[in-house]
C-alpha cells in the first residue's frame, strides 16, 4: 500500500531495470539492417517530442562533443532547411503516433534524408516499413516514454 502511494506508476521498477533496457536497446540497434555508413553522414537530426525527445538531448550531451558532424534536436512539425541526402535523421516516438514526429519524418524522407525510426509501433513504424527504412523497436510493455529513456536514448549513439 505504502509503495503504491509513493510510486503508483512503478518508476522505481523501471529505473532499476535501466541496465537491462540499455543492453537490449544496444543489441537491437546493432542488429538493425539497412543502417547508413558513417562516411555517408554529413549531419544528424533527432526528431522527438516530450519524453521521446529527451533521446536527442542525451545524444547532444553525451556523443555530440566527440562527433565530426553537427547534431540538431528538433521538437517541432518541420525540419531544418539543411536536411537532405547527407542527413541521418532519427525519428523517435514511443507510441509511434506523435503527430509532430510523423510530419517531420515524412518531410525528411521527401528531402532524401536517411531516416532511422525508433518506436514501439504505431504510424511511425508503418512509415518505416513502407519506406524501407531501418526500424529499431522499443519494447511496448513499458508504460510511458519517460520510463523508456534507455530504450530510446541508446540507439542513436550506437548507430553513430
Amino acid at each position: 500500500m505504502f509503495e503504491q502511494v509513493l510510486d503508483s506508476s512503478h518508476m522505481w521498477e523501471y529505473t532499476a531495470g535501466l541496465p537491462e533496457q540499455v543492453a537490449l536497446a544496444a543489441a537491437n540497434a546493432t542488429a538493425t539492417p539497412g543502417l547508413p555508413y558513417k562516411h555517408e553522414i554529413e549531419n544528424v537530426v533527432v526528431l522527438g517530442m516530450g519524453g521521446s525527445g529527451i533521446a536527442g538531448d542525451v545524444l547532444v550531451a553525451v556523443a555530440a562533443p566527440f562527433m565530426s558532424v553537427p547534431v540538431a534536436v528538433v521538437k517541432a512539425y518541420t525540419i531544418p532547411a539543411f536536411v537532405g541526402p547527407g542527413s541521418l535523421v532519427f525519428a523517435i516516438s514511443f507510441s509511434g503516433n506523435t503527430e509532430e514526429t510523423i510530419d517531420a519524418a515524412g518531410e525528411a524522407l521527401r528531402h532524401g534524408a536517411r531516416v532511422v525510426f525508433v518506436t514501439s509501433g504505431g504510424e511511425l513504424a508503418q512509415i518505416a516499413r513502407d519506406a524501407g527504412e531501418p526500424l529499431i523497436n522499443v519494447p511496448s510493455d513499458i508504460p510511458q516514454p519517460r520510463a523508456a529513456i534507455g530504450a530510446m536514448s541508446v540507439p542513436p549513439p550506437v548507430v553513430l
